[in-house]
């Protein structure tokens, strides 16, 4: 519990003691008011401290902040989501549960036609170990470039998919064929999706 909710609490146990007295001293004239008060008076402050006594909730990072850190484990959470933060909270809440202090969500894919969606995150610990050496993915023997670094690069070609694919990583994998057939050696994945 943080210092400043203990000493929410402190203030209320306060609070509840010096209206207890105050009503003991001047209302105790019936037994069963004075009893009725108190009981009142606990079960208020057992109410204030369980809305104050919340449980940490896993903090979701940014794409650069998660960059940064060496994620300890994998999950995927399936289920019905209406909106992207329902997703979100789902994995939030089995971070929790695994003991995890923050997550990055990896993807977000439909599983077939259920209308069900499987959310795919990184856990984090609090003290998780930087990135020393930025790892480069390898999609069909070719090194996918951090956007940060590609910006500094001139590319000499471009290539083209179109298709259905069921994940990024399948996506990355027939970009980087089409690329190794040109003779890169390096490429920088930017997706656009159109519709007829």
């Amino acid at each position: 519990m943080g210092q400043l909710q203990l000493l929410h609490v402190i203030i209320i146990i306060c609070m509840i003691r010096l209206l207890i007295q105050h009503f003991d001293s001047k209302l105790c004239n019936a037994e069963g008011f004075c009893m009725k008060l108190k009981i009142t008076a606990i079960t208020t402050t057992v109410l204030s401290l369980s809305s104050i006594i919340t449980v940490q909730a896993a903090v979701e990072l940014t794409p650069e902040q998660a960059q940064e850190l060496k994620p300890y484990q994998r999950i995927a959470v399936t289920g019905r989501f209406n909106a992207i933060y329902e997703a979100s909270d789902a994995v939030s809440r089995r971070a929790d549960k695994e003991g995890a202090y923050s997550y990055y969500i990896q993807s977000l894919d439909d599983v077939g036609d259920s209308g069900n969606l499987q959310v795919v995150a990184d856990l984090y610990h609090k003290d998780a170990a930087k990135v020393t050496n930025l790892p480069y993915r390898i999609f069909a023997g070719i090194k996918e470039l951090p956007k940060t670094e590609a910006v500094r690069l001139l590319p000499f070609d471009t290539v083209t998919v179109s298709g259905l694919y069921s994940s990024e990583a399948a996506l990355n994998e027939a970009l980087a064929k089409k690329a190794k057939q040109k003779g890169a050696a390096l490429f920088l994945c930017r997706p656009q999706c159109c519709f007829k």
